[in-house]
């Protein structure tokens, strides 16, 4: 999921203040299978099978950003 939201104000003819929020949330999950011969020393060798899925979990990222913007020369008024 991603959000962003922004604002600039006007603080005069030339000169406007801005800023910005930005925040992602995110993550993956990678399923996965595999085998493994285990050794014994009371039989034949056992093969172990595991599955699953690995996940990153919610992985959050917050910005926030702020700025002045000069309009340079007329700015067409």
């Amino acid at each position: 999921m991603t959000r962003r939201d922004a604002v600039a104000y006007a603080l005069a003819r030339n000169l406007s203040l801005k800023t910005e929020y930005y925040s992602e949330y995110s993550g993956f999950s990678v399923p996965y299978q595999g085998s493994t011969i285990a050794g014994n020393s009371f039989g034949p060798p056992a093969v172990i099978s595991t599955q699953g899925t690995l996940g990153s979990g919610t992985l959050g990222i917050h910005l926030l950003r702020a700025g002045l913007n000069w309009t340079l020369g007329d700015s067409g008024h």
